[in-house]
């Protein structure tokens, strides 16, 4: 059901140009490079957030001995809201830098390697 919302929507916004757009297609131009960038500074996030909740180092070493990079006790953690605001945050502060990379991998088409990244 949602890749059928998905393909629609496809079909009736591609022709658009607004702001949300330029928005969506700076992010499906750099989606790899959002990728590997996102998950590395939401494993920062949840790290910084453990410990900020009072947790010392040898809590991380138990906690990550389970799962490597869950820095979570049981019975612990955020609300949804909470949750769903860090997520936001977390695109909205990554924009910036993926519209700078996405301006640079256009004006440097001779490093092939970019179109991968």
């Amino acid at each position: 059901m949602m890749m059928g919302i998905a393909i629609l929507a496809l079909a009736f916004l591609e022709n658009r140009q607004n702001r949300m757009t330029q928005v969506f297609r700076v992010f499906g131009r750099t989606a790899f490079f959002y990728y590997i960038v996102h998950f590395y500074l939401a494993h920062l996030i949840t790290a910084v957030l453990f410990f900020y909740r009072g947790h010392s180092l040898d809590d991380a070493v138990k906690a990550l001995q389970k799962i490597p990079f869950l820095f979570q006790i049981a019975g612990e953690g955020y609300s949804l809201e909470i949750v769903y605001l860090i997520w936001i945050l977390l695109i909205a502060s990554l924009y910036p830098l993926c519209k700078w990379y996405d301006s640079y991998k256009t004006a440097h088409k001779e490093k092939w390697w970019l179109s991968y990244l």
